[in-house]
């Protein structure tokens, strides 16, 4: 092996590199008030799964020439902690292990106050995660320092079983897929049992399930300790054909009902109720309801018979005329996703609700559907006769969690459909930035939509981001629906786009 000479090139080059080498180790040192010091003061744990250890290290080193005594933590009531010594002398170093024990679910940040004999003051240590699994059966004590910290149990079994909710029977084929995706697969396939098996790393999924002539489905489930299967309950679509009856039938068929009371004042209402004269429209709501709920009623007619003696009521000023405009069975359904939580977005659809809200009437229907991780019925369909209350369920609309539009879409049909008004305006109006969670499933959804259109009830779509992509799947989404596409980005805009959108669809002819 060659000698280096004293003085030569790579002599200096590799003093160089020891000099880097030690002013980082300096530098990534956190320098405390009496000659200590930390390797860190910062530990995230990220996602937080079942089996995750939730123990975080700190080393603290004595730098001065006075032995230090650790003195105590205050730590929060879900944490727990130890010192690998108690005493540390110049040079040496001691552990401050702090375990967590989260009690709930999310993120969370963590102060934690330590105190020592080299100074007066106390010293931060920060913790910062986010809780996906809350171990209630686990060691809550802090490990000791004889044994590693290791990772436990990382995979689990997980089975979906897709079954028809009228018959009870296994759906085959059917696209079962998980986001996040551990494998490099996009979907899996139901077999002939209607089921899938599927080895999981532990995590929160999305479970999403799509297969021919059924309404699409999704569920958020934590796959873990305890929790190895789900089953979803699939309802079917109405058959192709059934759609085909609006190209075949006259739009004139559906006046005939109308004209026939107004010939003869003296029929029974038996003559205007019969299933002969029954409106294509109303057929095809009465089929809607049954997708949502096997063997319920077509919806009511005493609503539709109130209707036509309703010209009685208290028209007020700013309100929409009602012998130029349709009663409205309006359903808004509001993404309060955590996506929408920026003041261009959430903010701006409540200034177009509220705006919209002083010129509804009190023969105009208001429902209100949210969706975020879950779906939840804000505002039941009412008539708009307390203003005052509505706006105050709009006011306290806060934005928070993921989004699950699939399964909020399906509830705001359900609403509409239950209180449906017979030549009236039935809509649904949806706020979103876009991100509906839907690449699974959309074009089964897409068809759904246009079924709901074709049987009177349209959708339209109020969007407050500028995603390209989500933009292109708003625009789908209102085409299908036969409704509007409306893209706010300013108070301006907000305060009438929805108004100005209500008369268009709710004007006489």
């Amino acid at each position: 092996m060659p000698m280096i000479e004293k003085g030569s090139p790579k002599i200096l080059i590799l003093i160089v590199f020891c000099l880097i080498a030690l002013t980082s180790f300096v530098n990534a040192q956190v320098k405390l008030p009496g000659n200590i010091s930390l390797n860190t003061d910062v530990h995230d744990f990220g996602d937080i799964l079942e089996g995750n250890p939730r123990v975080a290290d700190f080393i603290l080193t004595n730098t001065g020439t006075e032995e230090v005594f650790m003195l105590r933590a205050d730590v929060p009531e879900n944490c727990v902690y130890r010192y690998s010594a108690p005493k540390v002398l110049p040079g040496q170093t001691t552990t401050i292990r702090i375990k967590i024990n989260p009690t709930h679910m999310g993120s969370f940040r963590e102060n934690i106050n330590v105190f020592t004999s080299a100074s007066g003051k106390s010293f931060k240590l920060y913790l910062t995660g986010n809780v996906k699994f809350v171990d209630h059966s686990g060691d809550l004590s802090c490990p000791d320092f004889n044994q590693p910290v290791e990772e436990k149990q990382v995979n689990q079994d997980f089975t979906v079983q897709v079954i028809d909710r009228a018959t009870s029977k296994p759906i085959s084929n059917a696209r079962v897929s998980f986001e996040p995706n551990p494998n490099i697969i996009p979907f899996h396939l139901t077999n002939t049992d209607g089921i899938t098996k599927n080895t999981l790393p532990i995590d929160l999924y999305d479970i999403n399930v799509d297969v021919r002539d059924y309404e699409p489905s999704s569920q958020t489930i934590y796959v873990g300790k305890g929790i190895t299967s789900t089953i979803f309950l699939l309802d079917k679509l109405p058959h192709p054909h059934d759609s085909t009856i609006f190209a075949q039938k006259p739009k004139e068929q559906t006046k005939e009902p109308v004209r026939e009371p107004e010939q003869k004042d003296e029929s029974t209402p038996k003559n205007t109720d019969t299933t002969k004269h029954t409106p294509i429209k109303d057929q095809v709501i009465h089929e809607i309801d049954e997708v949502f709920k096997p063997g319920t009623k077509k919806p009511p007619k005493a609503p539709a018979e109130k209707k036509d003696s309703v010209p009685v009521f208290k028209e007020n000023p700013g309100e929409l005329p009602a012998t130029t405009y349709a009663p409205n069975n309006i359903v808004f359904l509001l993404d309060i996703s955590s996506s929408m939580a920026t003041p261009e977005r959430l903010p701006l659809v409540k200034i177009a609700m509220k705006n919209l809200l002083n010129s509804l009437r009190s023969i105009d229907r208001v429902c209100i559907v949210t969706y975020a991780s879950g779906t939840n019925l804000a505002l039941e369909s009412t008539l708009v006769e307390n203003k005052a209350q509505i706006a105050t369920v709009i006011d306290k609309l806060v934005a928070h969690g993921t989004t699950d539009g699939g399964k909020g879409i399906r509830e705001a049909y359900r609403v509409a459909a239950e209180n449906y008004i017979k030549e009236g305006n039935n809509q649904i109006i949806i706020a979103t930035d876009g991100d509906f969670n839907l690449d699974k499933s959309d074009e089964a959804l897409y068809r759904f939509i246009k079924h709901k259109a074709e049987g009177g009830i349209s959708m339209s779509v109020v969007g407050v981001a500028s995603i390209p992509r989500a933009l292109k799947q708003m625009q789908i989404i209102a085409d299908k629906g036969q409704g509007s596409f409306i893209h706010i980005t300013s108070k301006e805009q907000a305060a009438s786009v929805l108004i100005d959108e209500i008369k268009a669809r709710s004007l006489k002819k």
